[in-house]
């Protein structure tokens, strides 16, 4: 809260000419008198710095000894002054320092100007204190003014400012040491000089304002809500006299501002808010770019959305705080007194912004901005415990996120020097000891010394004596204290600490307003401790009640994502029966909405890869347990594949809501499309691209998405739309059978299940009993190693080897298919999870003799979702599937640039050829990137032959290797193909996914199939070149056998849902061939 500052001055008049006296200085001295006035009217540097050159010739003709040498001193003190305020340059106040010293010796101590002297002299000193913190600068401050009161006495004229600018400085010490007789002088001093003010005075203004200020004050420091009311009360007079222009409205709207702040802290009253943040945006108003304090203004507008955020969680409250903060160090350039606290107040919301998304760049940002502060407040400097609290707040974040033990070393560090700067009795000592105390806590679950967790709760007591009700941290401290009494119980089993913890924790919920964000975490750890509860005195009741408040945690509307995440995950793991299933379903719905707060494809795949990746699998797991089969089908539906999914909403179709409202599906149709474009753009935007640029796009990205939802929550309003890209239904999913059964493979923890999906049927479980995630981890692990041993021998013992724990692993489901009639022959879906999507379930087998193996018994195809293979196979829409010779497009690459040459190409192109009646060839530099992604927009059919490669780190940046660049996933993500239908993809690792996130499946098979491709045929690893054209060869002979069989070229129909038969002779053709295992088991078909 900002004093008004009682300072003789340029009227708005215009300005006072006060010398009498003659010649060239006189002139000087009226010249830099109207440059000042011009100045304080228009900001123009040009005006200060004129009246600044003409003050300085004006002393240089008046040398020592002249009569009118005080007076320019005095002046050329007040423009400095001046241009300090607005440029904040500190040799502009060192000067007017000692412009006004220089002019004190002239003055003796009976002299009555003197004062006037005293009072510049003393508010140049206080300004320098507030840039340097030097405290002699603010005790010689107070002196002088003490001293121009003598000359001020009661019924002085003067008096009124003198003592006004003494109480501000008495503010400004008490500010600093916490001495509360020194804010009670001040608040004597204001009440004094407004009680000898009259109402039409035109200082009282300012008066009321600063006694304000200093009841304010002492609310904070007494809670005596009475004072903050008297504050807000003059305030607001103040505000109703001053008009829309008078040039200190910004300042009255602040304090306003600041007061409702309070009291909404307080009350919890959201209409203070509200209010306070409609001031601060008026105050922005009244101070456009150039306006010397537009930069507080900008702070103080963030600093309240930053409150709403808290409160609310609004995402796009925390981007335009941070924009507002980066503008204002704009503003305040290296030297700005201002520059150190923009920094500490950018960095603590950075930290926000990464508490709610989980990016770890931002909590990077805010150590930077934190120590770039602290480097701006060396030892000695009155604010520096300010920026040594918020580094150790932030190095506590970062170690709770890398857990490198130096971070919480440097914390405790930093919060020890901190403390040993706020000694008892000073105002934000309790919010030290609160950092001080959680840094112990962690350093008590890393090393497990009991002497640390005492310690925390010792200084956690001494925050709460000091934090009295009111108090904006209590409910803070409240919970720190009590999760520390519930880490103690834990250890020591003190039921005493435990019944305290739940006291606490009851006190921090009543204290909170309905709607305010912390609330989930309080509740979540008020559960935590109703289950040690139920542990202890085995009264399952709290079990029950602590459930409730996990439910209630999660749902709480205000509480971030990644919050609510969370504590779902706590609740699942704290759970059983059917609070555990509804556990599971809220922790896959808050991870949905988790993850889509990033802003790119890329940072959602980072950000998964460091989640579980059992979530839905385990979740299916417990659905399976409690008898509810089709709810595991739906929820592994859910939680599966979910940036695929994700991406897949903005294409839906919006057919049906064009017929009830075509404007809305027009507004949805281009909201789905340009956040599409956002979140794969930002993904392959060059990486140069500036950290402002980034912030920006990610903030309309968050912008366009919070639009999006709105959307859609009025098309889930139309009747008939309630359901409307919801989690599908059994009933719905199951259509995914309709030509032929779906076999997911559940593999967790828990339990393991095969779950035969049919069209008209109930799903049919099948416990895989010998299988566990371990298993298939270390199988997994030993196929990729198998196909890379050097020996072909090594390589088909290994493999082999493999494959029977595959049928091992898969012959239950197998047997089971056969007892309930699906016929040999007949095309299966195999959907499996986890690490089983990396092995070569379709060649599972014996491989003893004439044994069969799974390929002679059923023809195998793969898909990771059902929702993807009903929208491969069209069911909805009733499509055929069969076409007249649809032309193929053929992207042959036989020598790519910085690629070994594939001599197989040609063989291959002349194979299909052969075959294929209709092809569009694009080869060598033919096959340039632009014209492949031109020729796939107008092509139903493709195929690939040339270099594949897949990038494990950055999936997404797997690739075709074209003639000019490569052509990478995100290339296909970004294309819309609706009417594409087939794509052989003979290159390697068209169909690897990920061996991090495998349930995501992420390759470049499953780019085709996502951009429209209905089936697709790929390959696992790196394939050898002479196969290509012997599979391609059968798998098209088996599509158009009717063609060839009646020797036609035009008119016969051709299907690509005979991909997948024509899959299966071409491998078994391979396999007569005595073609080793690994090269025929590494085709896949994948989709209808």
């Amino acid at each position: 809260m900002d004093p008004a500052q009682n300072v003789v001055g340029v009227g708005a008049s215009g300005p006072r000419v006060l010398s009498n006296g003659v010649g060239d200085d006189v002139t000087l001295v009226d010249e830099g008198l109207y440059k000042l006035y011009l100045f304080n009217r228009n900001g123009k540097r040009s005006n200060i710095d004129g009246g600044i050159d003409c003050f300085r010739e004006a002393r240089d003709l008046r040398p020592s000894g002249h009569p009118k040498r005080c007076e320019a001193l005095n002046y050329l003190s007040r423009c400095l002054r001046s241009r300090y305020r607005q440029f904040g340059d500190i040799n502009d106040l060192t000067e007017a320092i000692e412009c006004d010293r220089s002019a004190l010796l002239l003055q003796p101590p009976e002299q009555p100007d003197r004062a006037d002297t005293l009072n510049s002299l003393s508010i140049c000193l206080k300004k320098r204190y507030e840039q340097e913190g030097d405290l002699q600068d603010l005790h010689e401050a107070i002196r002088h003014h003490h001293e121009a009161l003598k000359f001020h006495p009661l019924g002085h004229p003067d008096r009124v400012i003198t003592v006004g600018n003494l109480a501000n400085c008495l503010d400004t010490l008490y500010n600093q040491n916490g001495n509360f007789s020194v804010l009670r002088e001040a608040i004597r001093y204001h009440t004094e000089s407004l009680s000898n003010v009259s109402t039409s005075h035109n200082h009282r203004l300012n008066t009321l304002s600063n006694l304000a200020v200093c009841l304010w004050r002492r609310y904070e420091k007494q809670g005596d809500i009475r004072d903050l009311e008297g504050a807000i009360g003059h305030h607001r007079e103040v505000l109703n006299q001053r008009a829309s222009d008078d040039y200190d409205r910004p300042n009255t709207l602040h304090n306003l501002a600041t007061c409702l702040s309070t009291r909404h802290s307080r009350l919890g009253h959201i209409q203070d808010l509200e209010e306070c943040i409609s001031l601060h945006r008026e105050t922005l108003d009244l101070q456009p770019f150039g306006h010397p304090r537009r930069s507080n203004s900008l702070g103080n507008l963030a600093t309240s959305l930053r409150t709403r955020y808290l409160l609310q969680g609004e995402i796009r409250d925390i981007d335009e705080v941070i924009r507002h903060h980066r503008d204002a160090l704009l503003l305040r350039p290296i030297g700005h007194p201002d520059r150190s606290e923009t920094f500490s107040n950018l960095g603590g919301c950075l930290v926000s912004r990464y508490e709610q998304q989980g990016e770890s760049q931002d909590l990077e940002d805010a150590l930077e901005c934190f120590r770039t502060a602290l480097s701006l407040k060396p030892a000695g400097h009155a604010r520096r415990d300010l920026s040594l609290n918020n580094l150790a707040s932030c190095l506590g974040h970062r170690y709770r996120l890398k857990r490198e033990a130096q971070d919480l070393e440097e914390a405790i560090r930093c919060i020890q020097e901190t403390l040993h700067l706020r000694s008892l009795g000073h105002p934000l000592r309790s919010g030290s000891l609160n950092n001080l105390a959680t840094c112990l806590e962690d350093r008590y679950g890393d090393m497990g010394d009991a002497r640390d967790l005492d310690q925390a709760i010792s200084y956690n007591r001494e925050a709460l004596e000091v934090e009295i009700l009111g108090h904006p941290r209590r409910i803070y401290t409240l919970h720190a204290l009590s999760r520390c009494l519930l880490r103690r119980n834990e250890r020591a089993n003190d039921l005493s600490d435990l019944e305290e913890s739940i006291t606490l924790l009851q006190g921090a919920l009543d204290l909170q307003p309905t709607e305010h964000a912390y609330k989930a975490e309080v509740m979540a750890e008020l559960a935590s401790a109703y289950l040690r509860y139920a542990q202890l005195s085995h009264q399952s009741s709290k079990a029950d009640v602590a459930w409730q408040l996990y439910e209630k945690a999660v749902s709480h509307s205000t509480a971030n994502a990644h919050t609510r995440y969370d504590i779902a995950r706590k609740w699942v793991s704290n759970s059983r029966g059917g609070s555990r299933l509804l556990a599971y379903r809220k922790c896959l719905e808050l991870g949905d909405r988790y993850i889509l707060v990033r802003s790119s494809v890329r940072s959602r795949l980072k950000l998964l890869s460091s989640l579980s990746h059992s979530g839905a699998t385990d979740a299916a797991a417990c659905a399976i347990g409690l008898g509810e089969v089709s709810t595991a089908v739906e929820l592994l539906e859910q939680g599966r594949t979910l940036l695929w999914s994700q991406l897949g909403r903005y294409r839906t179709s919006l057919d049906a809501l064009q017929e009830v409202d075509k404007d809305l599906a027009v507004k949805f149709e281009s909201l789905s499309r340009n956040i599409e474009s956002s979140t794969t753009y930002l993904t392959s935007a060059d990486s140069q691209t500036s950290h402002s640029s980034s912030e920006e796009e990610a903030s309309q990205y968050r912008r366009l998405t919070e639009e999006w939802d709105a959307t859609l929550q009025r098309i889930r309003s139309i009747e008939g739309f309630g359901s409307f890209l919801r989690a599908t239904l059994f009933s719905i999913l199951r259509q995914a059978a309709a030509k032929g059964p779906v076999i997911i493979l559940n593999i967790s923890q828990e339990r393991s299940d095969a779950i035969i999906v049919r069209s008209h049927h109930d799903p049919v479980l099948v416990p895989l009993d010998q299988v566990g995630p371990d298993q298939v981890g270390s199988l997994s692990l030993e196929f990729s190693e198998a196909v890379l041993l050097g020996s072909e021998r090594a390589r088909r013992l290994k493999i082999n080897s493999i494959l029977r724990v595959l049928w091992d692993f898969i012959q239950p489901v197998v047997e089971t298919l056969q007892a309930i009639g699906i016929p040999k022959g007949s095309r299966i879906w195999w959907c499996p999870t986890s690490k089983l999507a990396s092995l070569p379930l379709h060649a599972a087998g014996p491989h003893r003799g004439s044994k069969p193996n799974l390929p002679d018994i059923y023809v195998c195809s793969y898909t990771p979702t059902l929702t993807a293979l009903i929208t491969g196979l069209r069911i909805q829409k009733e499509e055929s599937t069969a076409s007249v010779n649809p032309t193929l497009l053929l992207v042959a690459q036989p020598e790519a640039p910085g690629q070994a040459p594939i001599q197989s190409v040609i063989e291959e192109i002349r194979k299909v050829h052969l075959v294929v009646p209709c092809i569009d060839l694009l080869i060598n530099e033919r096959g340039l990137h632009r014209e492949v992604i031109s020729q796939l927009q107008s092509h139903r059919w493709v195929h690939f032959a040339s270099h594949g490669s897949q990038n494990t780190k950055e999936p997404f940046e797997s690739c075709f290797h074209l003639h000019d660049k490569p052509l990478h996933l995100l290339d296909i993500i970004q294309a819309h193909l609706p009417n594409a239908e087939f794509a052989f993809l003979s290159a390697c690792h068209s169909a690897a996914g990920s061996k991090v996130t495998p349930d995501e499946t992420i390759h470049l098979a499953a780019g085709l199939q996502f951009s429209g491709f209905r089936s697709v045929i790929g390959t696992l690893y790196a394939m050898a070149d002479i196969d290509g054209p012997v599979v391609a060869e059968e798998v098209y002979k088996y599509i158009y056998r009717h063609v060839l069989s009646h020797g036609q070229t035009k008119g016969s129909l051709v299907d690509f849902t005979d991909a997948a038969q024509g899959l299966n002779i071409a491998t078994r053709v391979l396999r007569q061939n005595n073609v080793p295992v690994e090269r025929w088991i590494n085709f896949v078909h994948i989709g209808a």
